[in-house]
C-alpha cells in the first residue's frame, strides 16, 4: 500500500517537476531563498488525506488484533470493543500523526533534492533524476520501516486498551533494564 502511493506521488511529481514552464524563474527564486517551497509540485494536505485512508485498514486491524490478543490471554469470553473512545481516538490520532509526518519528510526529502540540483546548476532533467532517486529510497527502505512502525504502535495501543478493558489489569506498567542508559 505504501510503495503503490509513493509512486502515485512520484509520478504526480514529476509529471509537475517536468512541466515547469520558467526554469530560469526557480532558479532566481532560488538564488534568492534558498530554502523556499516547491508547494506546486503536489498538494500536501491531499496526500497526507490519501497516506491516512489508505492507512485506515490495517492500523485498525492491527489495533483490533492487539486487543483480541491481550483479551484472549485474560477474559477468553470478552470481545475487544473497537467503539471504545479510546481506541477511536488512538486511530484518528495515529492516522493524523501518520500522514503529517510521512507528507512531511516526503516534501522535505524533494526540497533536499531540488535544492541540491539547482545548486549544482543541473538541468531538469537531472534533478528529475535526482527525485526519482528520493522515490526509489522511499519505496524501498521508508515504506517498510513506516509499516513496521505503524503495526506495532497500532498493536501496541489495542494490547494497553485491551487490558483495560478486560477490568482485570488495574495498572501496567513497563519494566526497564535499569542500566544507565535508561
Amino acid at each position: 500500500m505504501l510503495v503503490k502511493l509513493f509512486r502515485e506521488l512520484e509520478e504526480e511529481v514529476l509529471r509537475n517537476w517536468n512541466s515547469q514552464k520558467d526554469f530560469a524563474g526557480l532558479v532566481k527564486k532560488y538564488n534568492q531563498k534558498p530554502d523556499f517551497g516547491f508547494e506546486a509540485l503536489f498538494n500536501t494536505e491531499e496526500w497526507a488525506k490519501k497516506f491516512k485512508d489508505a492507512g485506515l485498514p490495517f492500523l485498525s486491524e492491527a489495533v483490533r488484533t492487539g486487543g483480541a490478543s491481550v483479551l484472549a490471554d485474560l477474559v477468553s469470553d470478552q470481545v475487544f470493543d473497537m467503539t471504545n473512545p479510546f481506541v477511536t481516538e488512538t486511530i484518528r490520532t495515529r492516522l493524523d500523526f501518520f500522514g503529517t509526518k510521512v507528507i512531511g519528510t516526503t516534501q522535505k526529502d524533494i526540497v533536499k533534492a531540488i535544492a541540491a540540483g539547482l545548486k549544482e546548476n543541473e538541468t531538469i532533467e537531472q534533478i528529475a533524476k535526482r527525485l526519482e532517486r528520493s522515490f526509489d529510497l522511499a519505496e524501498k527502505l521508508r515504506a517498510p520501516r513506516i509499516a513496521r512502525t505503524e503495526v506495532t504502535s497500532g498493536f501496541n495501543a489495542g494490547n494497553v486498551n485491551g487490558m483495560q478493558q478486560s477490568g482485570v489489569v488495574d495498572t501496567h506498567s513497563w519494566l526497564t533494564s535499569r542500566d544507565a542508559d535508561v
